[in-house]
């Protein structure tokens, strides 16, 4: 009888079941060449390496922990992308709500685009476009528009 080699999918589909069963060897085995691909993947949705490298390690103990949840050994690939994805859109949306408390988007670009106002200057800026309006005078009656409703 000749020695074949194994194919990898068979040999990842005993990782997966190793690591499923607790093995931390089979689990870092399995995920050691995907550590970088999984942090270049955070990189390019967080926009952030520090905040990249911590989503990635989240996802890590996210899938260690979930391990033994996984039906299907040969979807290992897609499952950790998703978990490392969720992960990224979980910090994306904290953010987003940090940001919110902090005035919005909005007041974050006034501040970076005049660093020197202050909190006041912020506000009499949303509240222009209102200001706007009221200083409008009425439309002569034959230029107004006439609602169809």
């Amino acid at each position: 009888m000749r020695w074949a080699p194994v194919p990898e999918e068979r040999v990842e589909a005993g990782l997966v079941e190793r690591a499923r069963d607790g093995d931390a060897d089979a689990f870092e085995a399995l995920v050691a060449r995907r550590i970088e691909p999984m942090v270049r993947t955070a990189t390019a949705i967080l926009s952030d390496p520090d905040e990249a490298r911590e989503a990635t390690q989240e996802a890590l103990v996210a899938i260690w922990t979930n391990l033994p949840t996984l039906r299907e050994p040969d979807r290992f690939d897609a499952w950790v992308g998703r978990i490392l994805v969720n992960r990224c859109r979980l910090r994306l949306r904290r953010r987003g709500r940090r940001a919110g408390r902090e005035g919005g988007l909005e007041a974050i670009a006034d501040a970076v685009s005049d660093p020197g106002a202050g909190p006041d200057t912020h506000l009499d800026r949303r509240e222009r476009p209102e200001r706007a309006f009221e200083r409008l005078e009425p439309a002569e009656p034959s230029r107004r528009c006439r609602s169809p409703f």
